[in-house]
């Protein structure tokens, strides 16, 4: 009986191994995973990133209670702000169409920017803002937002012609790595905004209403230097 009964097990043990499923790449593909969890401060929304394989983010918002909130896809970097009214995103191009684009060897100037995405979680509302390079938030104290934005493309025959009227005159100063690039200043509940031009770093004070920026100056060798904006007074 003993032995009926181990021979019976082992039959059952080798039809389950013999079943299980050893994963491959497809699988990879339709996997997903949940990455960069944020619970916002007053507590009231989790926000996370769905991920699937190699395949583009989704953004999710949902209330603590599991109600759907928002959602969007090609989205990552998702954040909260310190007064849980704002999500903040970025929105990248569909990684299908990049990797198309990357085949035909186009140049990586010329590949599709960011934008990003700030969504009203009171009004429910979404606004998009195109080409920003990166993006800072204050860590205890909301109201603002700095980014910088990457610079403007000149079509061929725009260039060529600047080249030509150019070659008796200065040449003009461009937004780039070594020069610094345009920092927007933004005010989420208004949308007023301010433009401070080549700017090479900057970062918010922790509790005061302040934004610290060095830039190399608008021209070549005027107003370089290093800046504190008061927020509150509007003064620089």
């Amino acid at each position: 009986m003993r032995f009926i009964t181990l021979a019976i097990f082992l039959v059952v043990c080798a039809a389950v191994s013999g079943q299980k499923k050893v994963l491959d790449h497809s699988d990879f593909e339709i996997w997903n995973s949940i990455e960069n969890k944020h619970l916002s401060p007053d507590g009231a929304f989790v926000l996370y990133h769905l991920e699937k394989g190699e395949k583009d983010q989704f953004l999710k918002i949902k209330h603590t209670d599991g109600r759907p909130a928002f959602s969007y896809d090609r989205a990552r970097d998702g954040q909260f702000t310190n007064n849980s009214k704002y999500t903040l995103f970025t929105i990248g191009a569909w990684k299908d169409s990049v990797l198309a684009l990357k085949r035909r060897k186009v140049k990586k100037e010329d590949l599709p920017g960011d934008s990003l995405g700030i969504y009203d979680l009171e009004k429910g509302s979404l606004l998009k803002l195109p080409n920003v390079r990166s993006l800072k938030v204050p860590e205890e104290w909301s109201e603002f937002i700095a980014f910088q934005v990457e610079p403007e493309r000149e079509s061929k025959s725009k260039e060529k012609d600047s080249t030509d009227s150019g070659k008796s005159k200065k040449k003009e100063k461009k937004p780039g790595k070594k020069n610094g690039y345009h920092l927007v200043v933004w005010e989420l509940e208004t949308g007023r905004h301010d433009t401070f031009k080549f700017v090479t770093d900057y970062v918010f004070a922790k509790k005061a209403k302040r934004l610290a920026f060095t830039t190399t100056g608008e021209t070549e060798e005027d107003d370089a230097g290093l800046y504190v904006m008061d927020l509150e007074k509007e003064k620089l």
